[in-house]
């Protein structure tokens, strides 16, 4: 699947709720593969500095109303996208599998993360469509940075990355090191039942490796991670980090899941 950097996307706005000084909006929009694709957005109706879009790790909850209002304080609208089939309301027809979100059974079908990275691509041309003097900086961790990089290196309307703890990146290295774990035990697991094929296992995952498309993010990277994380994963983080073009590497003293939002907060209040 040869992702689209615009495409026509038939999509609704949404009123939920109307405040003195913002909105509450919905998008609903459908997906290259008819998927219902949902966002959710707070929008200030003046002095609005930009807008920040949130794109949740695996099996993370979308940001609720009221998160999404605490950028509003410092001017910033605020969205999240729901990631298809995850905890939140987008649904995915993509087939599933015990190998799910990684690879499919054994077929040609094309790979989740493909159509995920499309759902982002689309999401920010309808805000940008919608709100065309506003940049959009993502904001996102693990499945949510992969998905912000790949959206920001083909649809190049993204202005800011904020990200950390990013998934998908550099495959072979983390199949060769076995830390194909956690997130990636459908990957183990496949290669326990079709370990003739491991050949085919790196040639799909390298489709949506995001280390083929970081070269292209003309967007301002900021990017951390912990110097208490695994050796093998700074590895893959070094990797990915001299690889952008623009970016600021923050690598922290101690550990921490959301040190995605600390580089955001200090962008904001400086």
């Amino acid at each position: 699947m040869k992702l689209e950097k615009e495409r026509e996307v038939n999509y609704k706005v949404s009123i939920l709720k109307d405040y003195a000084e913002m909105q509450l909006l919905s998008i609903e929009f459908d997906a290259i593969d008819n998927s219902k694709i949902y966002a959710e957005l707070v929008v200030k109706k003046d002095n609005n500095k930009g807008l920040i879009l949130e794109i949740p790790d695996y099996e993370e909850v979308p940001s609720s109303e009221v998160s999404l209002m605490r950028y509003g304080v410092l001017g910033y609208s605020c969205g999240s996208l729901h990631v298809r089939g995850d905890r939140g309301r987008s649904e995915n027809k993509q087939p599933a599998s015990i190998y799910f979100p990684f690879l499919n059974n054994n077929s040609e079908d094309d790979l989740y993360y493909n159509f995920a990275y499309q759902d982002g691509i689309d999401l920010v041309n309808i805000l940008k469509r919608e709100f065309p003097d506003l940049q959009v900086t993502i904001v996102a961790k693990g499945q949510g940075a992969a998905i912000g990089i790949v959206t920001a290196a083909v649809g190049k309307k993204v202005q800011n990355l904020f990200i950390s703890n990013v998934q998908n990146a550099d495959f072979k290295f983390i199949f060769d090191n076995n830390l194909d774990v956690g997130v990636y035990d459908g990957i183990r697991e496949y290669n326990r039942n079709y370990h003739e094929k491991e050949e085919y296992l790196l040639e799909k995952l390298g489709k949506i490796d995001v280390l083929n498309y970081a070269e292209d993010v003309e967007a301002e990277v900021n990017f951390g991670y912990s110097s208490l994380d695994d050796e093998r994963n700074i590895v893959i983080n070094k990797k990915l980090a001299s690889i952008f073009k623009r970016k600021k590497v923050t690598v922290f003293e101690y550990e921490d899941l959301n040190i995605h939002k600390k580089l955001i907060e200090e962008w904001l209040i400086n």
